[in-house]
């Protein structure tokens, strides 16, 4: 009646880092002095994301369109260790019992997508502040 396809999503090497976090690099090893404008230089470096990603994946039956999609947690770092478990269910057509020929030729895609998600927070007025969060895409396998 039922098939569990698993996922395990363990890590990810060499993710790309942000633009800012390379700004906040250069500009600390442009600091020459060992005073206070490195340690601020520093302050900042440490305080800027590398980056914050995710991996997605998405199984769509091509034949009916269904389409589940699952997540991983948000981890730091341009070495990410997750070493989760992503479970989708699937359905046999006659809803009874697999056949042979539906396990052989089977119609779905696979998606594999790692995203960035930045979180953002703007000030809009004196007591009113906006927060969201923004995924960027890094990558995708199919």
């Amino acid at each position: 009646k039922e098939l569990t396809l698993l996922f395990q999503i363990i890590r990810a090497s060499d993710v790309p880092i942000r633009n800012e976090y390379k700004k906040e690099l250069e500009d600390y090893l442009s600091v020459q002095d060992m005073g206070d404008s490195r340690q601020e230089a520093y302050k900042k470096l440490f305080q800027t994301k590398q980056v914050e990603c995710f991996v997605e994946v998405k199984l769509v039956d091509i034949e009916t369109g269904y389409e589940q999609t699952l997540s991983t947690s948000v981890t730091d770092g341009q070495y990410p260790d997750w070493n989760e478990m992503l479970e989708f269910k699937i359905r046999a057509k006659n809803r009874v019992n697999f056949t042979q020929k539906e396990l052989e030729d089977n119609d779905y895609m696979i998606f594999i997508t790692l995203f960035d998600q930045e979180k953002h927070v703007e000030k809009i007025s004196k007591n009113w502040t906006q927060k969201y969060r923004e995924q960027k895409y890094l990558g995708q396998i199919q």
